[in-house]
């Protein structure tokens, strides 16, 4: 913090935000326009750029191919000095014209992991008050002799044979053939090594901020959570009989994680707002920015299984659907970034601080006007409303069931859509609701067959009033 006891992640975003609204350089005409669209003088004049964007982008295609090509004007802005020179660092080229990180990555102590990790410049966590894309690296002791990394993956690979789909089995084994390959080449070089398993990810919803989803993504299944834990356990040895703090300093001799903000959402927010035309001309919102800004970092970073990182989904905003390998949006987060899209939608021609307003007006529509016709959320506000009749305040957000004590509990017809939006992150932490809202999202949902009995007594629920 500094001295007024702000956030220096807060403080410098800030300043930032505020030198990209008063920037007064010409933008190139080339960045208003498609690139499908452009003519001669456009290509060419997008070759020579000095800030070397189009290069820079087509270089990160080539690690994930979903990030879209409307993500060049946010390259171009990013690149402007003064604005984010972390990623200036991160995103230069080589004389092949290639990012760095492009190969399986290690270091040569626990000390210097973060240094390879990352470039100076990109703070902690703790440094922001806020969400937006965060990038998360497990560092581990691998080498001459089996130690963590080998241990680790052996357990992982034998679990994953014993307890995983198919297609997770798939995607786990790119990941331990190139971490396998990677720590044979640390073993050539005769010399202890620290393996780094880089991620980049999102933070979704309201007031979440980075530590909420990197505890949530080391609880997960997903690849991240379970190679971490096997990472842990191989570090920590006979992690059952020890004590929490024997344990901890046990990992910590062999192992360290480094969790770094690659972009707070105060600052992707007023990047999108300057740098959004494109998007909102292919009738895109501000959740295709953000996945296009996760599919930069995933390329920066080198996140990719096939390179051993923890990036298992592809990501941006174009990224293929692909079983095993395509995010798969809760229906919290999914009504979050709806919300978010129509703002961004109705703020057309603002800064951030419109975008804000404008969010917060879309959070106070009815929700069943504002999902009419998004038929996964109309089966789930039926849901929830049956909640609402059954468990009363309960089913709300601790926050929304304190203000409603001395109010009518909120129902179908009058619950707003961020309120909505926050009794289903409620709802997801009860771990599903009641059978009774089962029911009803079974009855709406066309891959679920029920049962004569339960189709009666869902329609009995849905239309007892």
């Amino acid at each position: 913090r500094d001295s007024s006891g702000a956030l220096r992640g807060d403080v410098r975003d800030a300043e930032r935000v505020k030198r990209l609204l008063q920037d007064t350089a010409k933008i190139p005409e080339f960045l208003t326009v498609p690139i499908s669209d452009w003519d001669e003088e456009m290509t060419a004049a997008a070759k020579i750029d000095p800030f070397k964007a189009l290069a820079i982008l087509r270089a990160i295609q080539e690690r994930v191919p979903g990030v879209s090509d409307h993500s060049l004007h946010i390259i171009w802005r990013l690149r402007q000095p003064g604005i984010c020179d972390e990623f200036r660092a991160l995103s230069e080229l080589d004389d092949n014209g290639e990012l760095p990180y492009g190969s399986f990555r290690g270091a040569d102590s626990l000390e210097a992991s973060a240094s390879v990790f990352l470039s100076d410049g990109f703070l902690n966590f703790e440094d922001y008050s806020d969400g937006g894309i965060y990038m998360s690296a497990f560092a581990a002791e691998c080498g001459v002799h089996v130690d963590v990394v080998e241990v680790a993956l052996d357990a992982f690979e034998a679990d994953s044979k014993a307890t995983q789909c198919t297609a997770t089995q798939a995607t786990d084994a790119i990941f331990i053939k190139a971490v396998r390959k990677g720590v044979e080449a640390a073993r050539r070089m005769g010399r202890k090594r620290v393996a780094i398993f880089p991620y980049a990810g999102i933070v979704d919803g309201d007031g979440r901020v980075h530590k909420d989803r990197y505890e949530e993504k080391v609880l997960s299944e997903q690849l991240f959570g379970r190679f971490g834990r096997q990472l842990v356990r191989a570090a920590g040895g006979d992690d059952e009989s020890m004590s929490e703090k024997d344990l901890i300093a046990a990992v910590e001799k062999k192992m360290v994680v480094h969790n770094r903000v690659f972009m707070s959402r105060r600052l992707l927010t007023a990047l999108a707002m300057e740098g959004g035309a494109v998007y909102r001309r292919a009738g895109k919102g501000i959740t295709a920015v953000e996945q296009d800004v996760e599919g930069i970092a995933t390329a920066l970073i080198g996140g990719m299984i096939e390179t051993g990182g923890l990036n298992v989904a592809y990501t941006g905003s174009q990224a293929k659907r692909f079983q095993g390998r395509s995010e798969v949006l809760n229906d919290a987060h999914f009504a979050v970034r709806f919300m978010r899209d129509v703002a961004f939608a109705d703020a057309a021609g603002g800064d951030a601080a419109a975008f804000e307003k404008a969010y917060k007006l879309v959070k106070k529509l009815l929700a069943k006007e504002l999902f009419s016709r998004e038929e996964r959320m109309m089966q789930r506000l039926a849901a929830t409303s049956v909640l609402l009749k059954e468990e009363g305040l309960a089913t709300l957000a601790k926050a929304d069931a304190k203000a409603f004590r001395k109010r009518p509990c909120p129902t179908y017809d009058t619950i707003d859509a961020g309120m909505f939006s926050r009794a289903l992150a409620a709802e997801n932490g009860r771990k599903g609701g009641s059978a009774s809202a089962k029911l009803v999202r079974d009855f709406f949902d066309p891959k679920v067959k029920q049962s004569k009995k339960n189709k009666r007594k869902a329609k009995n629920i849905i239309f007892s009033g």
